[in-house]
């Protein structure tokens, strides 16, 4: 983990660099800041309820405008995800029934690269679009789309999962069976968890020119998984028979992570000419 996390932060500085010193050669401006925010996220997986949960993000924002109209961003950030479980289930076997019931806390945190596509459209008398003319105050809205690649940072569980057994060894009698446990039993679980996440990104976005070098943003966004996040879950236990043992046979199902959310950016133009 420390060595891919090594490579991510060497590739994400060496993209950096190689943009600031191309950014006046190759595109109309650059610009260079600081995006944050919180989003709702949740965790979808299929017949199995979550409730969401707030979380952050922060990290570095660029931007490269090739024209008034069409610019490419880049955030890097450090983002968390996740949601709470709060369902039942069920399943029997010949000779006993089992009901479960799940309330967990899930935090997945990661460290993130976007490559967004942004489709500016301008408002103001001249018309002033988000760099065009920053010298007078402006205001643009714009689309925007792209993928997003995340790297697993770490995974956090809390919470119990309470389960009931009910048998019966005679016709006349039933006996019931309770076990809890905890979220620190399932010691096994980050095993599953999939170290990488590839996202889609899409939303709408406004943005402020304040003067001649300083913009800020305001994006509303909606992200969700293209990978499953998670191996550890199945939507359905059957009980069989192999070479005459009693055995279980679990069918997984996929997991993602879905969040809707504001982020805040400040970004300054460093390089490029205004047009």
């Amino acid at each position: 983990m420390k060595y891919t996390l090594k490579t991510f932060i060497l590739g994400c500085l060496a993209t950096l660099m190689f943009s600031v010193n191309s950014a006046d050669a190759q595109f109309l401006s650059y610009h260079l800041g600081v995006t944050g925010g919180v989003h709702n996220s949740n965790i979808s997986i299929k017949d199995m309820p979550y409730n969401s949960k707030m979380n952050t993000g922060f990290g570095l924002a660029q931007e490269f405008r090739f024209s008034p109209f069409f610019s490419i961003q880049n955030n890097i950030m450090y983002q968390t995800l996740g949601g709470q479980s709060a369902y039942k289930d069920s399943f029997s076997t010949p000779d006993r029934e089992y009901i479960r019931e799940f309330n967990y806390d899930e935090t997945y945190n990661y460290a993130t690269a976007d490559l967004l596509f942004r489709l500016n459209i301008p408002f103001g008398d001249d018309p002033i679009v988000p760099y065009d003319k920053p010298y007078k105050k402006g205001f643009g809205i714009n689309f925007f789309a792209g993928p997003q690649v995340g790297l697993l940072m770490g995974y956090s569980k809390s919470g119990s999962m309470n389960e009931m057994s009910r048998f019966s060894q005679d016709k006349d009698t039933i006996y019931y069976v309770r076990r809890n446990a905890s979220a620190a039993e399932d010691e096994d679980d980050e095993l599953f968890v999939n170290p990488l996440d590839v996202s889609i990104i899409a939303g709408l976005g406004f943005q402020f020119v304040i003067d001649e070098k300083n913009t800020i943003g305001l994006d509303l966004r909606y992200q969700r998984s293209l990978l499953t996040i998670d191996y550890g879950y199945w939507n359905s236990i059957e009980y069989t028979l192999v070479e005459s043992k009693p055995a279980f046979i679990l069918t997984p199902i996929d997991v993602f992570h879905t969040s809707i959310g504001a982020q805040f950016s400040y970004r300054r133009r460093l390089f490029g000419r205004l047009y």
